[in-house]
């Protein structure tokens, strides 16, 4: 037996992979293609038409007017041979006197054909994807009229499979996040709903939401660019998806969060040991422009029906469960002990990041109150105990709710833009406060890396002194090293603009970043903060003595104040007061008080 498989044409590969982008192979019947393959059968009054897709190694059929058949080997396709002549239209008048179709099957068996003609279905660049085709029981000689309209059939079929590819990559972009490809948030949401309402009544199983958030992603971003982060996204959201089940749903959704939905846990168990292994896959460094990178995450846990019954309650209890688990040490699982004994008052209490989002926008972006507080932490010199100065620091009391505390909300501020809102509303706040004391203590603020990429920021600062009157040299802003790694050269000239209206400009957190002592060298800093967590090494080891002391001895050198932050211990602070460390701030001389405290240190003692 002959069939038609002798020749391939010679752009196969290309035709191929325009077949396979359209996405069409093996998918369910549509009316869209049904019509055409009716109206071809109608018009030649035939009782065989067919669209017929030539695949590597098969005929499939997308629509089959009078044929009960989905697809056939390729070699046995009619069309397969005009793939390689490339005519117009195939006609073959009488198949049992053609040689290149007298031996085949579905000539000489069932169904028979006698007669076939096809026109060929072309992609937009002319390539031939497979055929509109009609067939019959008994031989034909059709016009070329008739010929003539088949070949327009085609032409139509081209156009709707086109048509079709473009509705399927908008419901796909529309439901999935373009930089990983995973799901996105409408779709996780459509996802969970579905997979709760499948649950039913049973008691045998449950819905697990797991929030993934990724640990110091910030930093990545700082020191790889965009692209960097981009890249670690892509591989975190392909290490997630390789540990699932083909069943469960992963999906980001937002910056650096990631969620994933697991259908049919057998118990609660079940989702922390997927957790875990989902920890294990992120475990691996991840390589960016040829350097490892550290990939760490936090993940919080909710299930149904335990913990909430609808998917809003579930997204919002995992959430306030994913922000306890970073306050907690990061790196780690958390599922709220107790969560499904919450009400629903309750557990609309709990911080969560879509909720601190949604109230920091609210209060930040309008008109309305702030619900932001300052405390003031004394910054005090070593040699006498004096007090020097007063760090601002943001607070956000809820009245009749548990405060919020900066790391609740600092890296929600920071991750959505609004963290140049929250600090200008601090540097107005505190200016306005310092100049209405009976005193001249400077004060210092913290200024975010965003705020100092910022065209406006010298006008702004310009226009809260001027405001509250405050004079330029009792203000100090303090900076981390992370602002300092994008564009060098645009904070040195917005250092040198602030430091030109004769204000202070402080390094804070030094050494806990990833600077160096250049920094010291290259930026003109009035003071140098010691990060804490130096300090709280000075009572384990000399090698942290060692390195607070240089850097004590260098800002001395370059007449740079330093400032050791996070003093506790009685032992600490008299190393840095015998080291010769400027200032002195911590727990052990002053927490952050409220203004009427800090005040209070400026009146003379009775008597």
């Amino acid at each position: 037996m002959r069939v038609l498989d002798a020749t391939l044409p010679a752009c196969e590969d290309r035709r191929l992979a325009a077949l396979h982008a359209l996405d069409i192979l093996d998918t369910p019947p549509e009316e869209r293609f049904d019509i055409f393959t009716r109206i071809a059968a109608g018009v030649f009054g035939m009782p065989i038409s067919l669209i017929s897709l030539i695949d590597a190694d098969r005929q499939w059929f997308k629509s089959a007017h009078g044929l009960d058949l989905r697809e056939t080997p390729r070699g046995l396709a009619f069309g397969n041979e005009g793939l390689v002549e490339g005519e117009d239209v195939l006609l073959v008048p009488d198949t049992t006197r053609d040689e290149r179709f007298q031996d085949n099957p579905m000539v000489t068996g069932e169904p028979g054909i006698r007669f076939f003609a096809g026109a060929p279905i072309r992609d937009v660049s002319g390539l031939s994807l497979g055929t509109l085709c009609v067939m019959d029981r008994v031989p034909r000689l059709p016009g070329r009229a008739a010929l003539g309209m088949l070949k327009d059939l085609a032409t139509g079929v081209s156009s709707a499979m086109q048509l079709n590819a473009a509705l399927r990559r908008m419901g796909t972009m529309a439901a999935t996040d373009p930089l990983t490809g995973l799901a996105n948030r409408h779709t996780l949401e459509q996802t969970l709903k579905l997979a709760i309402g499948a649950l039913g009544s049973r008691s045998d199983a449950a819905v697990g939401l797991l929030l993934i958030d990724l640990d110091r992603f910030k930093e990545i971003n700082e020191l790889f660019g965009h692209a960097g982060g981009d890249a670690a996204l892509r591989e975190v959201g392909r290490r997630i998806r390789s540990v699932l089940r083909d069943a469960d749903l992963a999906a980001r959704l937002g910056e650096d969060e990631f969620a994933v939905v697991i259908r049919d846990l057998s118990s609660p168990a079940q989702a922390l040991a997927i957790a875990g292994r989902l920890h294990g896959a992120l475990a691996a460094p991840c390589m960016i422009d040829g350097m490892p990178v550290a990939l760490r995450c936090s993940i919080g846990v909710a299930l149904a029906p335990f913990d909430a019954i609808e998917p809003a309650g579930l997204l919002r209890i995992a959430d306030a469960a994913l922000y306890r688990a970073k306050r907690t040490g990061r790196g780690r699982t958390l599922r709220l002990a107790g969560a499904h004994l919450l009400g629903r008052d309750t557990a609309k209490g709990l911080p969560g990041r879509q909720d601190i989002e949604a109230a920091l926008r609210a209060s930040l972006t309008g008109d309305a109150p702030k619900p932001f507080v300052l405390a003031w932490q004394p910054i005090f010199h070593s040699n006498d105990g004096t007090l020097m100065a007063a760090e601002a620091l943001v607070r956000w009391p809820r009245p009749r709710r548990a405060p919020l505390v900066p790391d609740d909300f600092i890296p929600v501020a920071e991750a959505t833009g609004l963290i140049t809102h929250l600090d200008r509303w601090v540097l107005r706040t505190a200016c306005a406060a310092a100049a209405s004391w009976d005193s001249d203590l400077p004060i210092s603020i913290n200024m975010s890396a965003a705020n100092f990429y910022l065209t406006d920021l010298l006008p702004i600062v310009m226009s809260a002194l001027a405001e509250s009157g405050l004079s330029p040299d009792r203000l100090e802003i303090e900076v981390t090293e992370t602002v300092l790694l994008q564009d060098p050269d645009g904070v040195r000239q917005q250092i040198d603009r602030l430091r030109g209206l004769g204000l202070r400009i402080a390094l804070d957190d030094f050494g806990g970043g990833h600077g160096t002592l250049g920094y010291l060298n290259a930026f003109p800093f009035d003071t140098v903060k010691i990060d804490r967590a130096f300090i709280r090494q000075l009572d384990s080891g000399e090698r942290a003595e060692a390195v607070v002391r240089a850097i004590i001895q260098l800002g001395q050198a370059l007449s740079i104040r330093t400032v050791a932050e996070g003093v506790e211990t009685q032992a600490q602070l008299d190393f840095l007061t015998a080291a010769g460390a400027t200032a002195v701030q911590g727990f052990l001389l002053g927490a952050p008080m409220p203004e009427a405290r800090l005040t209070a240190l400026f009146a003379p003692p009775l008597g």
